[in-house]
């Protein structure tokens, strides 16, 4: 029988690298180390934007339970200022959607003193408030009976003073 040939494999094993091998793969290295780390910033990025959205998303969460749990929000709603109502020297607000009264409360000295020039129908007043917040105060409570000396209600804002028959 003849002898078989030789037959040629590939085979992993341990080589020694050259000088240039070394250079190669230190460059090689140097790459990735830097790609992770604009990965790692980049993650941090979208953690910090994404941890930023789903905290205003929260926000927004419990502003809507809020409302549907209380049944109301606050919005601005356009109101009518009565001067000597219910009594000279008082004033009275009344929402004008539904007409309820607001508040009544002393006029101040410059609703005694007046207006110097009356607003034109259309035009706003440049010194009125743009929120309901910053001067409706809480619909005030049911009104005592004429000639009373009652005390105010407890939840009644401190501004109001219901004014005495004579």
């Amino acid at each position: 029988m003849e002898p078989r040939k030789p037959k040629q494999v590939m085979k992993d094993l341990v080589c020694k690298l050259t000088p240039e091998e070394k250079v190669g793969l230190a460059e090689q290295l140097t790459e990735r180390i830097n790609r992770r780390a604009y990965l790692e910033d980049a993650k941090k990025a979208a953690t910090k934007k994404y941890s930023a959205q789903i905290e205003e998303t929260v926000v927004e969460i419990n502003d809507l339970s809020n409302k549907i749990r209380a049944g109301e929000e606050l919005r601005p709603t356009p109101c009518e200022i009565r001067f000597d109502d219910p009594a000279p020297g008082y004033k009275t607000m009344y929402r004008l959607d539904t007409g309820m009264k607001i508040s009544t409360e002393l006029m101040t000295d410059a609703d005694l003193q007046g207006e110097l020039f009356p607003e034109e129908e259309g035009e706003e007043d440049p010194e009125a408030p743009e929120t309901p917040e910053a001067t409706a105060p809480e619909a005030t409570a049911p009104e005592a009976s004429a000639g009373t000396d009652a005390a105010p209600a407890p939840d009644a804002a401190p501004t109001e003073v219901e004014p005495k028959e004579n």
